[in-house]
């Protein structure tokens, strides 16, 4: 049967056989039959239309912005689908959120996001000044006039309500807009407004330009958040943080983070303790606390040290006012040890910005003050800085020639399949964190794991990978300032393995670390013989071995602690015996409903993080007062796909 679009009447042989001529008397029934017939066919185009018009995204405010815009993130909060509906069931399943935000309704929803997003203006901009003219959808952008211009997208049900409403705040908030149709343009300027309004022209909108329409198709079906980066701002990233060099640590941190933000942690601090140079808050200096320097400290000062740590253990169980109470105490107890603005912290400033301490020669000359946070109080410089006192941060040059050849990126996070998913699709940027990670047989490294695995990251190493680990180390740690080499030579010192080649033969082929059902993460560092965590390594065994070997041996006593078992062409790595003889076991991760459900692209993926709430009871104690909050949570999948010069994420977290 061929199948014609709503409305339309004509039809072919195909469509119907001719009818048998029949007795008379049967007439009535032949016409009958034929209306049957004809209004089943109605009946499935009008359902093709519905459906349609059901999955149909609508106006978007991509149609409102020029074709050159440079970064956009937009919002829907009617999408197609049932989303709507289905992200509502979704928050309500969590008591807080619904508390906080008054979840009665499906469009308390809209109302909670905009009365979000305009709580900090302070001029009376709100979701009930706005609600008699403000449509569903909402976007932020990036846009290229003579410079970057940040924007606001809003969605109008009423375009001269909300000139009105608008023109009414247009001083007291510090704005300029534009009405564009349907949309309206929010802007530092009324004249910057305009400039984007012109530039959006029937014909050269962002919707209609090839880029984004290649790279948002690529992330899949449309949803309630759309993202996208334009090929040419790779390159206006790079002039932005040329014009100021510090913000390079927050590029690297987000373009990480976008592309892989698993890795983008791992490379980060992963190996901290390893590479920092000796100082008073390296991991060579055992008498450096949580937040104390003990061989400065007299009786009484670390009594009072041991009083705060034992209230910091149970931050997360105070109410706000006392962890302000708390911080405040920290704070005073902080300065009393190292003055007001941390100029009396040892090793720190001895008169010379090049000695080691683990903030790379970081000088604290008291210009600024100084920032402590629960259980750690390691200084955080804000306030005046000089070119004497902090390195200059640098991009690696990898990442560099990467952006300036960036071929773009889009996303999409939508409701589906009863989860929340998030999908992005761009270059797998060399000089990121991603760039230590390759292949397609992550899968086969968390596959057979044993089913009830609280969290298991797997994924396969890219040839040259430790070269890379150590590059993004050395360029990018912040606050490093150190030379080439800092880090493996550190490593190379605190381990005893040398750089690349021990390293390498000890990560093999792939590598994947599990937590079992009954982590209990406050513990690992404290007794990690106790806690089911291990690491699993495949490739050649022998190797590995023989890594194990010379780094127990350098350790010295704290090397047996290190314990490993062969299992075919693996070698798991604990510190707990128990745990590798469960792990000895294979298992069927993968054929589980839970893990398929939020890891749907393991085949033939980089790398796969898998983390399941309901193993155990894990995360109830973590959670501490707020178990209510995460109960409703199932489990969270990523998994990373690198093909044709293309990198695929696929972020799902599902929910009981």
């Amino acid at each position: 049967m061929s199948m014609q679009d709503p409305g339309t009447s004509a039809q072919t042989d195909e469509d119907f056989a001719v009818p048998v001529p029949r007795a008379p008397g049967k007439g009535r029934r032949y016409v009958a039959s034929f209306a049957a017939a004809a209004l089943s066919l109605g009946a499935v185009g009008a359902g093709v239309w519905a459906w349609r018009s059901f999955m149909d995204q609508g106006a978007q405010p991509a149609e409102a912005l020029p074709a050159n815009t440079l970064a956009y993130a937009a919002l829907d909060l009617d999408p197609p689908g049932g989303q709507k509906v289905e992200a509502f069931k979704t928050l309500q399943k969590f008591p807080s959120i619904k508390k906080e935000l008054g979840l009665d309704s499906v469009d308390d929803v809209q109302k909670s996001v905009v009365d979000e997003i305009t709580s900090d203006s302070h001029c009376g901009m709100s979701y009930s000044t706005m609600k008699p003219w403000l449509g569903d959808r909402m976007a932020v952008a990036l846009v290229q006039e003579k410079n970057p211009e940040g924007v606001v997208v809003l969605q109008l049900a009423d375009a001269d309500k909300a000139k009105a409403s608008l023109a009414a705040k247009t001083n007291a908030c510090h704005f300029g807009f534009a009405i564009n149709g349907d949309w309206a343009i929010l802007a530092r300027s009324t004249t910057v407004a305009e400039e984007v309004k012109s530039a959006a022209s029937p014909g050269s909108t962002l919707s209609d330009h090839a880029d984004y329409k290649r790279l948002t198709k690529a992330a899949g079906d449309p949803g309630l958040v759309t993202l996208y980066a334009a090929p040419e701002a790779g390159q206006a990233l790079l002039d932005a943080v040329d014009k100021d060099p510090y913000s390079a640590i927050g590029v690297i941190a987000m373009v990480n983070a976008g592309l892989d933000p698993v890795t983008s942690f791992i490379t980060t601090f992963g190996l901290l303790y390893a590479v920092v140079p000796e100082g008073p808050f390296s991991s060579s200096s055992d008498d450096y606390g949580s937040s104390d320097y003990a061989p400065h400290m007299t009786p009484a000062q670390k009594k009072e040290q041991a009083r705060l740590d034992e209230q910091f253990a149970h931050y997360d169980e105070l109410t706000p006012a006392q962890r302000k109470a708390l911080d405040k105490e920290q704070q005073k107890f902080f300065e009393e040890l190292f003055g007001p603005n941390g100029e009396n912290i040892p090793g720190m400033n001895d008169g010379d910005s090049s000695s080691s301490s683990s903030s790379g020669g970081v000088r604290f000359s008291g210009s600024g003050p100084i920032e402590v946070g629960p259980g750690n109080s390691a200084p955080i410089r804000t306030g005046a800085r000089s070119d004497d006192e902090f390195p200059t941060p640098t991009i690696n040059p990898a990442l560099r020639e990467a952006l300036k050849n960036f071929k773009g990126l889009g996303g999409v996070g939508r409701i589906t399949d009863g989860t929340v998913e998030v999908e992005i699709v761009g270059d797998p940027l060399k000089g990121t964190a991603a760039s230590m990670y390759d292949g397609d047989k992550a899968d086969s490294l968390v596959s057979d794991l044993p089913s009830d695995v609280a969290a298991v990251f797997g994924a396969g190493l890219a040839q040259g990978w430790v070269d890379l680990l150590f590059d993004q180390i050395d360029n990018q740690f912040m606050f490093g300032g150190s030379s080439q080499g800092t880090a493996a030579k550190s490593f190379e010192k605190a381990t005893g393995l040398t750089v690349p080649t021990d390293l390498e033969a000890l990560g093999g082929d792939g590598v994947s670390i599990i937590a079992g059902s009954g982590v209990n993460l406050d513990d690992i560092a404290v007794k990690p013989e106790d806690e089911p965590v291990a690491a699993r390594v495949t490739g050649n065994p022998d190797k590995v071995e023989a890594a194990l070997d010379k780094l127990r041996k350098h350790l010295g006593s704290g090397g047996d602690k290190i314990l490993s078992h062969r299992v075919g062409s693996d070698v798991f790595i604990s510190a707990s015996a128990d745990f590798l003889k469960q792990l000895e076991k294979s298992g069927d991760l993968a054929g589980t409903d839970t893990f398929k459900k939020v890891v749907p692209d393991a085949d033939h993926a980089a790398s796969i993080l898998f983390i399941n709430f309901n193993a155990g009871d894990w995360l109830a104690k973590e959670a501490g007062r707020d178990k209510a909050d995460v109960a409703p949570l199932r489990a969270f999948g990523q998994s990373v796909t690198k093909s044709d010069g293309v990198q695929h994420i696929r972020i799902r977290l599902s929910f009981d």
